[in-house]
């Protein structure tokens, strides 16, 4: 057998997981972080949840600047402290419009805040059809992957919009702390962030000196690693029906 993890459970901690991997062909999982909370096993095989089988299909980096900055949120709407931090930190900010696109367990939340607190630059849209999902990010300037690192999950996986944002070519804004913010650092995705004190002032410096050939060289070098890393995965999938 094979077992696949894509995020950490509870229920890790009542069944004997180490005798599981131990005894399966391989496990795959969807981060190389998630090594941090799993049996030390020589058991693993990395599986990013993207089918990117080429470079060729990485979008162009643009950014609409005539008009003002699209900060947006594209996914599963969750993680409601973060996001209402985010939002306060630039409420009412003229220059920047944060969307959040998608469906989740904090809409309302998020929505009844805006209006509570009079704020006039954020749209809460909810769920949009999967055909959508690619002019949500091209007319996106920057993708909100703020996670906070307070639990195993957030702190060691590695999300869609990540994969998404550097497909398409839209540096993303994360938190500190966080397996995503190592990878943005060391392959310069995007924006990282300690607080949010002045983030207006950190997200106009981050535009003002953006080098298009730094991002663009990283944005390749982590979408090879993500080729090669699936192509192991085919592999691995192929060896064990033969």
């Amino acid at each position: 057998y094979v077992i696949d993890i894509r995020d950490y459970h509870r229920l890790l901690k009542v069944i004997n997981i180490t005798n599981v991997i131990k005894e399966s062909s391989f496990t795959t999982i969807s981060s190389p972080a998630y090594r941090e909370w799993l049996p030390k096993i020589d058991k693993y095989v990395l599986n990013h949840n993207m089918n990117v089988t080429t470079l060729y299909n990485l979008h162009d980096t643009k950014f609409n600047q005539s008009k003002r900055i699209i900060i947006s949120y594209i996914g599963s709407l969750a993680n409601y402290e973060e996001n209402r931090d985010f939002i306060n930190s630039l409420k009412n900010a003229k220059k920047f419009l944060l969307l959040f696109h998608g469906d989740g367990t904090i809409n309302n939340l998020l929505d009844n805040y805006i209006k509570k607190f009079n704020i006039d630059n954020v749209r809460i849209y909810g769920r949009y059809n999967r055909e959508m999902e690619r002019d949500l990010y091209l007319e996106s300037d920057l993708i909100n992957m703020i996670l906070y690192n307070r639990n195993i999950n957030n702190k060691t996986c590695l999300s869609n919009r990540l994969y998404n944002s550097v497909l398409h070519g839209k540096p993303i804004i994360v938190f500190n702390g966080t397996y995503i913010a190592k990878l943005v650092e060391r392959y310069n995705l995007g924006l990282v962030i300690n607080s949010f004190d002045k983030v207006e002032d950190k997200i106009n410096e981050y535009l003002q000196n953006f080098n298009y050939d730094l991002y663009e060289s990283g944005r390749n070098l982590f979408f090879s690693s993500i080729v090669k890393d699936n192509n192991k995965f085919r592999d691995k999938v192929q060896e064990f029906l033969n």
